[in-house]
């Protein structure tokens, strides 16, 4: 995969390189199994320490502090590409549970939130597929953070836990395969029927944006 998109990722390593603030890569920790950290490998697409800015860990879709072309990379998911080179050392899977950042590890208790780990973190999770436009929801809540603790991130959880009990390689390649296809096509209208026992009732959001 590297060096199939080796073309891509210098490509996009040299559009960040003569734009913004000439970062190429993001490296940020991440927590997995038994509170261990390692570091995630992403293209930058915010400017340099954005987490203490503005809306601090959410990201707004059209958000001030994303860089040139930092709102394409998100979109297409171009940036996080460089996390092959996290599986290629073995901190990573292409399927599994999406790692968190220490804040929403830690801040998850405040919610009385259980995280509890399984496995090894992934590039993609059929999470991430079905909360691919997690961006614009935040945007749509007045209090962003209880949205993602109250709304979306519980609901993480719940797919999460799903793959943790039906992981096998059919879904693995399955769930790459639904990857791919989310760049095109909405989470509904997604071949899902060959994914048994999917926890999709009550998945729907809940707007928190006051009138």
């Amino acid at each position: 995969m590297i060096i199939f998109l080796s073309p891509l990722l210098l490509f996009v390593s040299l559009i960040n390189l003569l734009s913004g603030e000439n970062k190429i890569l993001f490296f940020q920790e991440r927590v997995i199994k038994n509170n261990k950290t390692f570091k995630i490998i992403k293209f930058a697409t915010m400017i340099e320490n954005s987490i203490k800015m503005g809306s601090g860990g959410f990201v707004e879709k059209n958000d001030w502090r994303l860089l040139p072309f930092g709102g394409f990379l998100r979109k297409t998911k171009i940036n996080e590409l460089p996390q092959l080179f996290n599986v290629l050392k073995g901190d990573m899977s292409f399927v599994g549970f999406r790692p968190l950042i220490k804040e929403t590890h830690t801040k998850a208790k405040k919610y009385n939130i259980d995280v509890k780990i399984n496995g090894k973190p992934g590039i993609t999770s059929l999470a991430s597929i079905y909360f691919r436009n997690e961006e614009e929801l935040i945007a749509l809540a007045d209090d962003k953070e209880e949205f993602y603790f109250k709304e979306i991130f519980p609901k993480k959880l719940l797919l999460d836990s799903w793959w943790y009990e039906n992981s096998s390689l059919f879904n693995y390649i399955y769930i790459i395969f639904l990857t791919a296809l989310s760049l095109f096509l909405d989470f509904k209208n997604l071949p899902l029927s060959c994914l048994k026992n999917l926890p999709l009732e009550g998945m729907k959001i809940k707007n928190t944006k006051k009138s």
